[in-house]
């Protein structure tokens, strides 16, 4: 089955709403794992090499409109504890090895203007990419537009016909 076979790696990023509030000096720290196929992932944080659950809200896995998917963990801690301790965000996928990021100023995207992630537009397509160069194997051809058309129609109808979707999660 082409569907079991495709798996994509998530692109993990953390992310930081610019909060310049005396009354908010901070704003959670958001490890943001996206693009990744098939949905199931685990997004955490350690502290210290340790799996953290105070202070850290999960939240569910959302569809992208490409046929991808992403998840948010929140870290909700202050610049002065995470600047003395060593905080991880952990993204486990089935497409590879667990990705490891470490919380550190250089590394956090925020909407202040012209850095980070408002400016930030590459790899916007993961499922598109995979397709062209995995399906097509680097050369558009005729051929290759059928194979996109056939691999895009079976992971459409998997993931919204109930009868595959509960046959895939079982």
């Amino acid at each position: 089955n082409l569907n079991k076979e495709i798996k994509i790696p998530p692109q993990v990023s953390l992310l930081q709403t610019d909060s310049s509030s005396p009354t908010d000096p901070s704003s959670p720290v958001v490890c943001h794992a996206t693009g990744f196929y098939p949905d199931k992932v685990k997004n955490s944080w350690q502290k210290d090499g340790q799996d953290l659950h105070e202070d850290v809200d999960v939240d569910e896995t959302l569809p992208n409109h490409d046929g991808t998917f992403q998840k948010r963990a929140e870290l909700k801690v202050t610049p002065d504890v995470w600047k003395k301790n060593q905080f991880t965000c952990v993204v486990e996928h089935k497409s590879g090895d667990p990705i490891h990021m470490i919380l550190t100023e250089e590394k956090i995207r925020t909407n202040s203007a012209g850095t980070g992630a408002s400016s930030s537009r590459q790899n916007q397509f993961p499922l598109c990419k995979f397709l062209l160069t995995e399906v097509c194997t680097g050369s558009f051809t005729r051929k290759c537009v059928i194979r996109i058309i056939v691999s895009a129609l079976i992971i459409y109808t998997l993931q919204t016909d109930p009868f595959y979707a509960s046959v895939i999660d079982h």
